[in-house]
Formats: C-alpha cells, structure tokens, sequence
C-alpha cells in the first residue's frame, strides 16, 4: 500500500488506544515524508494538541490550514 494511505489508517488506531508516542512518531514521519499532505498535517496538528505540545500544535494547525484553506475542519 501507499505509504501515506498505510500511516493514515495507523493514526486513528493509536489515538483510539492512548498510544500517543507511536502517534507521534508516524505523524512526525508522515510530515517529513510528505510536507505538502494536508491529512499528514491534520493528523500532527491532533497528536502534538493531544500530547499538549501548544507550540508545535499550533505551527502544525497553521501548516494544515495553509495547505488546505478551504477545509472547515482545519479553520475550527
């Protein structure tokens, strides 16, 4: 499968289980894989918040927002 299609069906899991360390480590190579992947930059932007890293939540929400102006979601 698609690297990307195989972390975003990973993160959800993880969250779902409390696991936020193994979250944290696929979004962050999900970022660095693929900068420019607005649902890499949602899946950050809810870990790092959910971890309470607020300064690297908040560039993450901007980076998603960015690339994805128009996503309701991602203005909230």
């Amino acid at each position: 499968p698609d690297a990307a299609d195989a972390r975003a069906a990973l993160v959800p899991g993880y969250v779902a289980q409390f696991r936020m360390t193994e979250a944290d480590a696929v979004t962050a190579a999900w970022v660095a894989a693929a900068p420019d992947d607005p649902r890499a930059w949602a899946d950050r932007a809810g870990v790092l918040e959910r971890l309470e890293k607020k300064e690297a939540a908040r560039g993450a929400f901007a980076r998603w927002v960015e690339l994805a102006p128009d996503d309701r979601a991602a203005r909230l």
